[in-house]
C-alpha cells in the first residue's frame, strides 16, 4: 500500500440510493498469463536486484462506492475487558530488514505483515521476502519476493503489497502480490501464486494478469479471501492519482489448485479504499467497507458477479482516545494509516470485522443479521495499529496488532475475546527494541486459527528490531502461536 496524506483520513461515503450502487462494469473473463512452475530453491538460486525505498501512496480519496444509510442497523458496545487472555506458547521471528547478506541499501518499507498457517509450516509474504519456516520457527526457505516472482520472459516489476493464505481443505497455499512500473506507477500486475502440495517448499505454479482491463491503470491495496470452492482478491485501480475503481477477481479452486490454464473472472465496482471478501467456510462470496468512522456495509455477489445483493449497513458510534503512533526515545511520530476494515470472516453464522480507527485503535464487530455488537480496543495511552482477527471455531476471536506510545518502541500486541463474549485486556506478543525513525509502519497484519485443531491461534505481526546501525532503524515480523486448550468433558451424572 502507498503511503497517504494523514490529514485526509476522516471519509465520507456517498450516500446513493441502494438501486444505483457499485457495478460499473460487467463482469468478463481474464486468461492468467503463466510463468515457469518451480520451486522455492530453484527461484533463489536466480540472481534478481530488487528495488529498495519507501513506496509512495496514493492520495487518501473518498469513496465511492454508493450507501445508503437510511436504515442503518445500530449495534451494541461491549465495555469492560473481563475474559482471561490464554498464555502464548511460542514466538519466534520471520524476516527483518534488510534481509541476510544485503546491507541498508536494499531496505524497503514498510514489511506488509502477511503470513498463514498448515499443519507443518508457517508462511510469511512481506514486501522483501517470502520465507517458509516449521512451526518451531526454523527457517526451510527464505528468499526475496522479487525472486518469488521472477519471470526472465517480462520485464521487472515494483513489487508491493503481498498476500498470502492456506486452504486447509486443500491442503493448498496461495499467494498474491502486486508490481507496476516505476517511476510511472502504471500499467499495474495482478501476481498469483498456488502451490501444488501442502508442502510451502515444493513447485508452485506463478501467474500473471493486469489489475483492469486496459492494462495500464495501477493497482494499489490486496486483500485475499476464501469461500467452500472460491478465491477472491480485491485491489483498487489508480490513473496517476485519481481513483478509477475497485476489481473484484474471483477463481474456482477447482481450476486453481489443477495444472491446466487459469481463468479469472473479473468485475469493477466503484472505488472503496478497503473493499475486504469475507472469508467463509460456505459458498457465498460476501464483501464488506467502512463507512466512514461510524459504520460498516456487507452486501454479496452472486456466482459470476454480475449484480449486488443483500446490502446491509451497520452504525457504532466510536468511543476512542486520541492517541497517535508516538513512541518511547524519540520525538518522531510514526505514520500509522487511515480508518479501514483490516480483516474479516465468517464463523459459526455470525460475520466478524476488525477495523483501524483514528487515531488510532481497533474496533471489532460480530455481526447476526440484525444484531450487531462492537468492542473497541485501545490499552490506556497506546496507539493500536493495523490489527487483524481470527475466530475459532467455539467462537472465541483473537485480534493481534501493533501498539505504540511515549512508554514504549513500537511493539507487537494481541487481545482475546472469549465464546461468552467477553473482552480481555491487551498482552504483548514481542516488545519493541528500539525507536522505529523511517517513517511508514504497517499496512497490515496476520491472525489465523491453526488448521490442526481449530481453536488454537497463530498471530504474525511487527515490532521495532534493534537498529542495524545509529543511522539506520529496522523493523522486523513476529510469529506468535497462542494455543487454545481442548474443552473439558462435559461430567455425567448416573
Amino acid at each position: 500500500m502507498r503511503p497517504l496524506p494523514r490529514l485526509l483520513f476522516l471519509l465520507l461515503a456517498i450516500a446513493l440510493p441502494a438501486s444505483a450502487q457499485q457495478l460499473i462494469t460487467e463482469s468478463h473473463e481474464v486468461h492468467a498469463i503463466e510463468m515457469a512452475p518451480a520451486t522455492l530453491d530453484e527461484l533463489g538460486r536466480v540472481a534478481v536486484v530488487r528495488a529498495a525505498g519507501e513506496r509512495r501512496e496514493r492520495p487518501h480519496t473518498s469513496a465511492t462506492l454508493g450507501v445508503d444509510r437510511t436504515n442503518a442497523i445500530g449495534a451494541s458496545l461491549v465495555i469492560a475487558p473481563k475474559a482471561a487472555p490464554p498464555p502464548i506458547a511460542r514466538g519466534f521471528q520471520a524476516v527483518t530488514d534488510p534481509l541476510p547478506g544485503e546491507s541498508a541499501a536494499t531496505a524497503l518499507d514498510p514489511p506488509d505483515t502477511s503470513g498463514a498457517v498448515g499443519p507443518q509450516h508457517v508462511v510469511g509474504a512481506f514486501n522483501d521476502a517470502v520465507v517458509a519456516q516449521d512451526r518451531s520457527g526454523h527457517v526451510l526457505g527464505l528468499i526475496s519476493s522479487a525472486q518469488f516472482w521472477h519471470d526472465p520472459t517480462q520485464t521487472g516489476k515494483f513489487l508491493y503489497d503481498p498476500r498470502v493464505g492456506y486452504d486447509a481443505a486443500s491442503d493448498r497455499w496461495v499467494m498474491v502480490m502486486l508490481g507496476d512500473d516505476v517511476p510511472e506507477m502504471a500499467n499495474g500486475v495482478l501476481f498469483i501464486a498456488f502451490s501444488m502440495s501442502g508442502d510451502p517448499g515444493g513447485l508452485w505454479r506463478r501467474f500473471r494478469l493486469p489489475v483492469d482491463s486496459t492494462g495500464t491503470l495501477d493497482g494499489d491495496i490486496t486483500h485475499l479471501g476464501f469461500t467452500a470452492d472460491q478465491i477472491v482478491v480485491t485491489t483498487n485501480t489508480w490513473s496517476g492519482n485519481l481513483s478509477v475503481a475497485t476489481s473484484v477477481f474471483t477463481m474456482p479452486k477447482s481450476v486453481a489448485f489443477s495444472t491446466g490454464p487459469l481463468t479469472v473472472t473479473a468485475v469493477s465496482l466503484s472505488y472503496s479504499i478497503d473493499l475486504m471478501p469475507i472469508t467463509s467456510r460456505d459458498s457465498t462470496l460476501r464483501f464488506t467497507h467502512q463507512v466512514q468512522q461510524d459504520g460498516i456495509q456487507i452486501f454479496e455477489m452472486p456466482p459470476g458477479l454480475g449484480s449486488i445483493v443483500n446490502s446491509r449497513t451497520y452504525r457504532s458510534t466510536p468511543s476512542v482516545t486520541s492517541n497517535p503512533c508516538v513512541q518511547l526515545g524519540t520525538n518522531f511520530t510514526l505514520d500509522c494509516g487511515f480508518p479501514s476494515v483490516m480483516s474479516a470472516v465468517v464463523r459459526n453464522n455470525a460475520i466478524w470485522i476488525v477495523e483501524e480507527l483514528f487515531p488510532y485503535a481497533a474496533r471489532v464487530w460480530k455481526i447476526t443479521d440484525s444484531t450487531a455488537a462492537t468492542y473497541v480496543i485501545q490499552p490506556p495511552n497506546l496507539a493500536v495499529a493495523y490489527p487483524s482477527l481470527a475466530v475459532n471455531s467455539r467462537g472465541a476471536a483473537l485480534v493481534g496488532y501493533s501498539v505504540m506510545g511515549s512508554t514504549i518502541y513500537p511493539s507487537a500486541a494481541y487481545s482475546y475475546i472469549d465464546p461468552a463474549g467477553n473482552l480481555s485486556a491487551s498482552v504483548f506478543l514481542k516488545a519493541g527494541e528500539a525507536p522505529f525513525k523511517r517513517g511508514r509502519w504497517g499496512d497490515f497484519s496476520t491472525a489465523v486459527v491453526d488448521p490442526l485443531d481449530d481453536t488454537s491461534f497463530w498471530t504474525v505481526q511487527e515490532y521495532a528490531n534493534t537498529p542495524l546501525s545509529a543511522s539506520f532503524d529496522r523493523w522486523a515480523t513476529w510469529w506468535s502461536y497462542i494455543p487454545i486448550a481442548p474443552a473439558r468433558p462435559r461430567a455425567v451424572h448416573h
